[in-house]
């Protein structure tokens, strides 16, 4: 197998030179579409069609139609990272754990008579893990939804493309 030189990064840290093999593993947005999208704010907050318009405007300023299939091939390899399961199979059996503790406390400190502040402590303690649970699960929801959104405005994209292909073939 041959070796093809060409632009590679480099480590963070050090000067190896990353192969293949490990850009396989996290691949950068060929487009820097989440990029483009994070520094757009000219939209209307209520206006959901409109919005996916101007989305679908800027995607087919920066993505090629011929490259609209390997894009979304892209984003769903991106959707399926195991990043955010294995966040979620952390985070929130350890939030549960918080809250658990917090309560099993705070019901054993009901035989003893126990002070004021240990009870509040306990119950504080509990918020932050209720708290902690929701920002955990909003965050990967919202995160799942916004990559759900662009996935379909690309397939749409892509249909429409494949329409104005066929259009233009009839025609000839």
């Amino acid at each position: 197998m041959n070796k093809v030189s060409g632009d590679s990064q480099k480590y963070k840290f050090g000067k190896k030179k990353k192969n293949l093999y490990y850009w396989m593993g996290n691949p950068q947005d060929p487009y820097s579409l989440y990029t483009e999208l994070s520094n757009y704010y000219d939209y209307n907050y209520e206006d959901f069609y409109g919005n996916c318009e101007v989305i679908k405007k800027i995607i087919s300023q920066i993505v090629p139609p011929t490259q609209l299939k390997q894009y979304k091939k892209y984003l769903e390899y991106r959707n399926k990272s195991t990043h955010m399961d294995l966040l979620m199979k952390v985070a929130i059996p350890f939030f549960l754990a918080i809250i658990t503790a917090a309560v099993i406390s705070m019901l054993s400190f009901l035989d003893k008579n126990p002070s004021m502040i240990n009870y509040l402590n306990n119950f504080g303690v509990l918020v932050i893990g209720f708290i902690g649970l929701k920002r955990v699960i909003s965050f990967n929801t919202f995160e799942e939804n916004r990559n759900r959104l662009l996935l379909l405005i690309i397939s749409e994209l892509i249909e429409e493309d494949e329409e104005k292909r066929l259009k233009s073939n009839s025609l000839y």
